[in-house]
C-alpha cells in the first residue's frame, strides 16, 4: 500500500513593505522545512526610481543651461549621473529568501537584477531566531534576525533586511519558523 502525504498549501500574500513597495510573500511549508520568499514588484521599483533620475538629469540640465550656458558640461554630468543611476540600480534587491530545513541549516538568498548572494548557516551554530528592533536610517523598525554562535563569540544575522516586511509579516514568518522547529 502507497501511502502519500498531504502538504500543506503554499501562503501567498501580497502587500507593501515599510518604504510602501509592493511585495509578494510567499511562504510553503512541507513537513520540517519552510521556505519562505520576500519578491518585490520591480515594475513598481523601476518606476520610481526612473523618476528620480529624470528629475536629477532635468535638474542638472536646467543649473548648466541658466547658469553655465555651456551644453558640453551637461553632456558629461547627464552621463555621469546615468553612470551612477545603472550602478545603484545593480544594488537593486529584488528577491529575499529564506529555506530552513530541520536539522540541516538555514539558506539566505538575496537576488538582485544582476547576480545573487547565498549564506549558509548550519542548524548546529544557530542559538536562535527572533524579531529585532534596530535603527536603520534614522527610523526604528523591526528585523527578523538570526543568532549563531562561532568560535569568536555570537554574530546576529539580519533576514529580510533590504524589502524590511511589516511587523505583522515578521511575526507570521517566525510563527511558521519555530512552528517547524518544534
Amino acid at each position: 500500500m502507497v501511502k502519500y502525504s498531504v502538504c500543506k498549501p503554499k501562503l501567498s500574500h501580497s502587500c507593501k513593505n515599510l518604504s510602501g513597495i509592493d511585495t509578494v510573500l510567499r511562504i510553503d511549508k512541507q513537513g520540517k522545512s519552510v521556505i519562505v520568499s520576500l519578491e518585490q514588484k520591480i515594475v513598481s521599483s523601476l518606476l520610481r526610481n526612473a523618476v528620480h533620475l529624470i528629475w536629477i538629469v532635468v535638474i542638472v540640465f536646467l543649473t548648466h543651461f541658466f547658469v553655465l550656458n555651456n551644453f558640453d558640461i551637461t553632456k558629461y554630468v547627464t552621463a555621469i549621473i546615468v553612470i551612477v543611476f545603472l550602478y545603484l540600480l545593480m544594488g537593486v534587491v529584488r528577491e529575499e529568501s529564506l529555506i530552513m530545513v530541520h536539522s540541516l541549516g538555514y539558506q539566505v538568498t538575496s537576488k538582485y537584477i544582476i547576480g545573487q548572494r547565498d549564506l549558509f548557516i548550519p542548524w548546529n551554530q544557530v542559538q536562535s531566531i527572533f524579531i529585532n528592533e534596530v535603527i536603520i536610517r534614522h527610523k526604528v523598525i523591526y528585523l527578523l534576525t538570526i543568532l549563531t554562535k562561532e568560535e569568536g563569540g555570537e554574530k546576529l544575522i539580519p533576514l529580510f533586511a533590504e524589502l524590511q516586511p511589516r511587523l505583522k509579516h515578521l511575526e507570521l514568518i517566525c510563527k511558521h519558523l519555530k512552528g517547524s522547529n518544534s
